[in-house]
């Protein structure tokens, strides 16, 4: 993968939309408003997202319209050129919502400098969430893996997959450290 940093980005070009999709792909229709509330001004929060998209398209946007097409976008980054990359959860200084451009080789464009930290702290708090997480599941899986309702194969099954999920999450601090 090649990160590369430029001020004043820009759109993903329309022959990168759509390009290499399998043929299921279907643009949501408030991909381009979401586009235009956070480029080329971030955004702090949702609900400011959610005015722009309102003003820009004359439209009555919710907060789960918002999730909606946020989530589309994110599944289907090289579909559209671009994503939305994970915030910085709490009230964190670097919470900011913003587009980084995607294509097909791997290359990712930041388009602004300090988009580099606000990417990082996003990345260290969704990690740390799934650390907090998977560490629940596992317990939940070790619990279940208790019942005396459960079969001896079943209890093996449950208590292998805690292992596994302990295994994951002991991992996940590298993750952490390789955006830092």
């Amino acid at each position: 993968m090649t990160l590369r940093i430029i001020d004043g980005g820009g759109k993903p070009s329309a022959a990168a939309n759509g390009a290499g999709s399998s043929g299921s792909f279907e643009k949501h229709p408030l991909a381009d408003l979401l586009w235009r509330a956070v480029y080329p001004r971030d955004a702090v929060s949702f609900e400011q997202i959610r005015e722009r998209m309102s003003k820009l398209g004359k439209l009555g946007i919710t907060r789960a319209n918002v999730h909606t097409v946020v989530r589309h976008v994110r599944d289907n980054p090289f579909e559209y050129g671009w994503m939305i990359p994970f915030v910085q959860k709490g009230q964190g200084e670097l919470r900011r919502y913003f587009p980084i451009l995607v294509d097909h080789d791997g290359e990712i464009t930041l388009t602004d400098a300090e988009h580099l930290r606000y990417f990082q702290a996003g990345t260290a708090s969704i990690v740390r969430n799934m650390m907090t997480e998977g560490q629940h599941l596992a317990d939940q899986l070790e619990i279940f893996a208790g019942s005396p309702h459960l079969t001896r194969a079943d209890k093996r099954k449950l208590r292998g997959a805690s292992a596994v999920v302990t295994g994951v999450v002991t991992m996940l601090p590298d993750v952490i450290k390789a955006v830092s």
